[in-house]
């Protein structure tokens, strides 16, 4: 079991691996860390699997461990009349790095993070029967903006002061019991350190390091999710993927996930997909960052999607984004709607003549009527601007 050691990606892994070797049961691992014994058997499945794929599984006769970089594609094993290994073949194939694999390697980095949120407490007086939702429009947390050149400043500390700002006036004289916060995609500007989009390998002008941007990024979520939580009894975050951060968006929401684990007010949606929905009543609520299915297509979507409640529903919105600017259409199944960013324009858009006014809104949904009101915080439209 000690060889297990070095396929831990944590001092909390090495330390289940010990007490596992020394104990014997997951049981008894987990009553004497005083953790979840579900946890504790999750984590040592992934880490027999980790190095299962680098060769080491001795209860399947796998003892030969590839190079690093290497994983096992499979293997043929001779036995001899008793049962013993006498030849093994092992076919590897250089590693690569699946969705499903950063996803764990994730939560692995995340695991001394999990549970620290502190307690905040709630509004005295809410209304069950009101949602209140935050749709972000494509924040781009990272982007750099130099006024000269476009009109407009933009980095990471303006980007903090901004979103921090705009959610303290939207939600300041909010009522309702639950809150929806969406991130409708875009959320980082980047979605590595190579300061480029993944799939057109477009040049893109970013503030400071990844790492900073990413820590920049939880750290602006963080702060709206505490201030929802001083004026609604329950918080949901959805952080839908956009076409810049189709990998960081994933590790948003497994760090936030796995910060407010000790925090029933909050709900942080990790499903992985382009599509999301809320249901309120008679309200259902599409999410997705509208670079894929066209508009006229989401109506039918949500129909097939949500086939089990969607006779339950009779007011039916998608907030979308990707666009940068406000657009709401009426279908005859449902109501699309594409918000406004509060992040400026980078030097690439604005020489391509892309302009919008900047701004974000709290809409407020009744249970059984739909939306009955909606407060904009705009920013100064002569901000920086000659």
């Amino acid at each position: 079991m000690s060889e297990l050691l070095d396929y831990c990606n944590s001092e909390n892994q090495r330390n289940i691996i010990m007490a596992y070797e020394r104990i014997g049961t997951a049981t008894g691992v987990a009553r004497e860390m005083g953790v979840d014994e579900s946890n504790t058997r999750t984590t040592i499945r992934k880490i027999k699997k980790r190095a299962a794929k680098a060769g080491y599984s001795p209860e399947h006769d796998m003892t030969h461990t590839v190079a690093p970089g290497y994983n096992v594609k499979g293997t043929s094993t001779m036995y001899d009349d008793e049962g013993n290994v006498k030849l093994q073949w092992v076919k590897t194939g250089l590693e690569q790095q699946t969705f499903e694999a950063m996803q764990e390697e994730m939560q692995v980095l995340l695991e001394d993070y999990r549970g620290k949120s502190l307690k905040i407490n709630g509004p005295k007086k809410s209304d069950s029967r009101t949602l209140s939702v935050y749709p972000m429009g494509d924040p781009h947390i990272g982007l750099y903006s130099w006024a000269e050149e476009t009109g407009n400043d933009f980095d990471c500390d303006i980007a903090i002061a901004l979103y921090g700002a705009a959610f303290k006036s939207l939600m300041k004289d909010a009522t309702a019991e639950q809150a929806l916060i969406i991130n409708v995609g875009d959320f980082f500007h980047a979605d590595n350190s190579e300061n480029k989009t993944m799939r057109s390998g477009n040049a893109l002008d970013v503030d400071t390091r990844f790492g900073a941007v990413l820590r920049v990024g939880i750290g602006i979520m963080k702060s709206a999710i505490e201030n929802a939580l001083k004026y609604h009894k329950s918080v949901k975050v959805i952080n839908a993927i956009g076409n810049h951060d189709d990998h960081s968006a994933v590790f948003l929401a497994l760090s936030l996930e796995a910060f407010y684990d000790n925090n029933d007010r909050v709900e942080i949606v990790t499903k992985a997909g382009k599509f999301h929905y809320h249901h309120f009543g008679a309200v259902l609520l599409g999410v997705t960052h509208g670079d894929t299915a066209k508009l006229p297509q989401l109506g039918p979507i949500m129909t097939r999607d949500c086939i089990d409640i969607i006779s339950q529903t009779k007011f039916r919105t998608w907030h979308t984004g990707h666009l940068h600017k406000d657009q709401h259409t009426d279908y005859v199944d449902c109501t699309v709607e594409i918000h406004r960013t509060l992040t400026p324009g980078d030097a690439w858009s604005i020489a391509a003549g892309y302009r919008s006014w900047r701004s974000m809104k709290r809409i407020d949904y009744d249970i059984d009527m739909g939306e009955f009101c909606r407060k904009t915080y705009m920013v100064n439209p002569n901000a920086n601007q000659d």
